[in-house]
């Protein structure tokens, strides 16, 4: 059984412009990820337009984009 990391992801046709059109408008900036103690660290946030789609504590920003990195070195196709 082969597993989900061997499988590439397939983005659905009918999507293709919906895709395009987010990638074009997703970026990140640095931020501050707020505990419940009221302590604060270094964090980044992943945004599409305006809206937040994701905020990463610093090691889970590096982590992700190292894997995006090897993920373009070596493409599904």
């Amino acid at each position: 059984m082969a597993k989900l990391a061997d499988k590439p992801f397939r983005a659905r046709p009918e999507r293709y412009w919906m895709n395009i059109d987010g990638a074009q408008h997703t970026y990140s900036r640095p931020g501050v990820l707020e505990k419940a103690d009221g302590t604060e660290e270094p964090a980044i946030i992943i945004f599409r337009d305006r809206y937040v789609l994701s905020v990463l504590p610093i090691e889970d920003a590096i982590r992700l984009s190292n894997e995006i990195i090897d993920a373009t070195e070596r493409p599904a196709i």
